[in-house]
């Protein structure tokens, strides 16, 4: 089958791996590739003219988040974001002596932030994995349990991006405060489809990621408050105020910068989201029995249910569907064979974790879409599960 004809078929409903690119943000990369080619560090005309695009859109970022443009510091994505968040702070603080040795991360964060706190422990930090309850939420009490002077870091994300349960950040940052410790979240999944408050919530650090709001791949950003010892990761010609080194993304950033100007205008659109979100699940449900929600009910991102088809083996189900596009996780892991470690956490068996799929929508997700990936996973479901005891027969 052509390829092209065989995505026109697709539903797709895999947006917290990756979204499609807005028109106006295609249109804003293209300009860049043709017109700000020069290198923003250089001092010509062309240079400069590269550097205050790249200035713009650095507010655009920020205005998105509620920070300070000069606390965003441009990466190639979350992943960097928040190795940059969790070793740089690690590392700043070192050559400031200071003696906090703990770094307390959530049970179910995505493995960016956990393989960094756990690399950490190989250069002498304590590292706390917090619990999470049945919901995914970050059990506050045993939170409190672990936090004392030590604690130099608390990294807590602000949805989750497999079943998208929203954490109480507030509360962790409180939390946090109460001991001196600094917050770093890893609000990827959250930014342009909620609104999120940096310096509101008085967070030290937030990850985010371009391709997750209609913007293009490969480029993130790292918002850093003022006065946070960051050391940087990647040396060099000291850009990004000395944090980041590395030419700059020009064409990336810009429609960095269009994506999150975009999705400031269009946070209206999460009601109609969760409605289609909520049709989804319900329309499985009612014609499906065995079919169980992983997440919080209600405090959860309006475009993202994650299901639990019992007795039919989730990469099977993927497997029978003709349109439907999804994940049995997190993008980043996939291809590993183990089970979700966020469903593990939250108290699911192995068995269970793997019959479990994540389906995610966006503001291009329509009602007819809904109604068709109803009958396909339907369908897919029914077949696996048939085909299951045709087997054990």
């Amino acid at each position: 089958m052509d390829v092209d004809t065989e995505l026109d078929d697709t539903i797709y409903l895999d947006n917290n791996a990756s979204t499609a690119p807005d028109p106006e943000v295609m249109e804003a990369v293209a300009w860049a590739l043709h017109d700000l080619y020069a290198n923003p560090s250089s001092q010509h005309p062309a240079g400069r003219r590269a550097a205050a695009a790249i200035e713009q859109a650095r507010e655009q970022v920020a205005a998105l988040i509620s920070c300070a443009s000069r606390d965003i510091t441009f990466t190639s994505g979350a992943t960097e974001a928040d190795s940059l968040a969790i070793a740089g702070l690690w590392e700043g603080t070192r050559a400031a002596r200071s003696r906090r040795n703990t770094v307390v991360v959530g049970a179910t964060e995505h493995a960016a932030v956990l393989e960094s706190a756990r690399s950490l422990a190989t250069a002498g930090a304590r590292v706390i994995e917090a619990p999470v309850d049945r919901f995914g939420v970050i059990n506050l009490d045993a939170l409190r349990e672990v936090v004392n002077e030590d604690v130099l870091l608390i990294s807590v994300m602000a949805a989750n991006s497999e079943t998208g349960t929203l954490a109480p950040l507030s509360d962790v940052v409180a939390i946090a405060k109460g001991c001196g410790a600094y917050v770093h979240s890893d609000a990827t999944q959250y930014v342009g489809r909620l609104r999120l408050d940096m310096t509101g919530l008085d967070l030290d650090m937030v990850s985010l990621s371009g391709h997750k709001l209609h913007g293009p791949k490969g480029v993130g950003a790292l918002a850093v408050r003022r006065g946070v010892p960051i050391a940087p990761r990647i040396q060099g010609g000291g850009h990004e105020r000395g944090l980041r080194s590395g030419t700059l993304n020009t064409p990336g950033i810009v429609g960095f910068g269009i994506a999150a100007e975009l999705a400031m205008g269009r946070f209206g659109e999460a009601k109609t989201i969760e409605s289609m979100r909520d049709r989804l699940h319900q329309g499985i449900t009612a014609r499906l029995s065995g079919v169980s929600l992983n997440g919080h009910p209600t405090k959860r991102l309006p475009n993202t249910v994650n299901l639990r088809f019992a007795a039919a083996d989730a990469e099977a189900v993927m497997t029978s569907l003709r349109q439907v596009a999804c994940s049995v996780g997190s993008a980043c892991s996939s291809g590993i064979p183990a089970p979700s470690h966020v469903l593990v956490a939250m108290g699911l068996s192995s068995q269970e974790a793997h019959e479990s799929l994540r389906f995610s929508l966006s503001r291009n997700t329509s009602d007819t879409d809904v109604d068709a990936a109803i009958n396909d996973i339907v369908s897919a479901v029914t077949f696996v599960r048939e085909s299951s005891l045709t087997i054990g027969e």
